[in-house]
């Protein structure tokens, strides 16, 4: 449950619900592809992902994965397997994907 998942997450308290909590989850529900209760599972793993910028965090990453070929449809699958893959840096996610390249893995 969602509400038990705050009460047991103190630090997300301190977020504004109306314009920060629910334009954070609109957009990766939106953006990812998945359901409410997909959603709860996914911040339950990874509950940072609630204190994310959209423009200067989310944004730019789901745009990365986009740009790696991954195609919305698979998005929130990616997601559910990796559940913090949100959680890293761009810069981060971008040498893993050239060091996988170098390693000659061609979906890289």
């Amino acid at each position: 449950c969602i509400l038990c998942f705050f009460a047991t997450h103190t630090h997300t308290q301190q977020l504004n619900v109306e314009h920060k909590l629910v334009p954070t989850c609109r957009y990766v529900m939106e953006h990812a592809g998945i359901t409410s209760e997909e959603l709860g599972h996914l911040i339950s793993k990874n509950p940072r992902i609630l204190s994310m910028s959209i423009p200067s965090n989310l944004e730019p990453k789901f745009e990365w994965i986009q740009e790696m070929g991954v195609p919305f449809s698979k998005m929130g699958g990616l997601l559910k397997a990796y559940p913090l893959l949100l959680s890293y840096s761009l810069p981060k996610l971008q040498q893993g994907q050239a060091v996988l390249k170098m390693q000659g893995v061609s979906d890289a």
